[in-house]
């Protein structure tokens, strides 16, 4: 590679940078003894097939095809979440980060209508009364700054047995306001399932 960029007059790279590397693979309980339930994670990244497998649980890609419109996208996947049989499934989507990354607000807003419309629209009747959804962030992605940052992000989950509050808006503002209130990440789940009953 060095000589590659050698002669085309460019820095050779001295550095190799693993992301979130190390050298051994840590151990997870499995998910369905942690939580008592089974796990299928769609995801569109490696490290989501590398998490499914050291929890214990299915992986199913989630890629958006190239060219696929988000209406059509999101039609196909909401019927597939809801058709696979675990009791949890996470699914994860890349089209409102994608565009803060870009410093697009208005690419962000509209990536979040479509994603409300098209999927959690369609998601939400199809799981019914015996079934939880929980929306939220794997992380903030301000259009200002184009890259990940650490402020908290809103979260909003709908199902039996979750309490109500009077928050009419999805936004970090407003989730800290709700009856979940602050917590982190890793305590969420439980709490959901422990105040819930039906899958998620």
């Amino acid at each position: 590679m060095n000589k590659g960029r050698r002669a085309a007059g460019r820095p050779a790279a001295n550095r190799i940078i693993l992301r979130d590397g190390g050298d051994r693979l840590p151990e997870l309980q499995p998910f369905v003894q942690r939580h008592g339930r089974t796990l299928t994670v769609f995801g569109q990244i490696p490290a989501e097939r590398g998490l499914a497998r050291l929890a214990g649980g299915d992986y199913a890609d989630a890629r958006q095809p190239a060219g696929r419109p988000d209406p059509d996208y999101y039609a196909e996947l909401a019927e597939r979440l809801v058709a696979d049989p675990a009791g949890v499934v996470y699914v994860h989507v890349k089209g409102p980060d994608e565009a803060a990354h870009d410093g697009d607000p208005h690419g962000k807003a509209d990536a979040l209508s479509r994603l409300d419309e098209h999927l959690f629209g369609r998601l939400l009747p199809a799981v019914g009364d015996g079934g939880t959804v929980i929306v939220t962030g794997d992380h903030a992605t301000p259009w200002r700054l184009g890259i990940h940052s650490a402020d908290p992000v809103p979260v909003t989950v709908a199902g039996r047995g979750q309490p109500a509050d009077d928050v009419t808006s999805y936004s970090e503002r407003a989730a800290g306001r709700g009856a979940l209130g602050h917590r982190r990440a890793c305590e969420l789940l439980p709490a959901v399932l422990t105040g819930g009953g039906g899958d998620v």
